[in-house]
């Protein structure tokens, strides 16, 4: 019976823990890469940013524009990278490098810099409108709580 009853209380416990919304604010750091999403001390790739704020209209709108602009953005600089790298190695490698295609590629980064600057002015809106939206409900999370103490078990649910 005891068993049982343990069994029970703790069925109930992984049912209430995981019935909960995701916690905590998302903040954003600059890398020298672009931007870094944490969301309770955990990193948070763009895709997991836009699923999180799905059930915000405004901030999945704005934040699915800044991934939108981070995916051309990375493309265009991965091009351009290519293009400016092939003729260089091919210049330390002692061959006859192509230098129009360099030329190109610079212009292609031009392509990719107002995108990754663009990409980080949405992020950061959509993390605005994210975070203000549910400041208020904050305070209304449930916790729970089991603590042992010796044969014991307590749960506490706070609301």
């Amino acid at each position: 019976m005891r068993k049982l009853a343990i069994s029970l209380l703790m069925s109930m416990l992984v049912v209430a823990v995981s019935g909960q919304d995701q916690e905590g604010d998302i903040t954003i750091q600059k890398s020298f890469g672009g931007l870094k999403f944490y969301q309770d001390g955990r990193i948070l790739k763009p895709r997991e940013v836009l699923s999180i704020m799905e059930p915000n209209p405004e901030a999945f709108k704005a934040f699915k524009k800044a991934k939108s602009n981070y995916d051309a953005a990375n493309v265009f600089g991965f091009i351009s990278g290519f293009m400016i790298g092939w003729p260089l190695g091919t210049a330390l490698g002692g061959g006859e490098p192509q230098w129009g295609i360099a030329v190109g590629g610079a212009a292609v980064l031009l392509i990719a810099i107002p995108l990754s600057s663009s990409y980080k002015k949405h992020a950061r809106s959509a993390v605005d409108l994210y975070n203000n939206d549910k400041a208020p409900s904050t305070s209304l999370r449930t916790k729970v709580n089991l603590n042992f103490a010796g044969t014991v078990a307590k749960v506490t649910v706070t609301f």
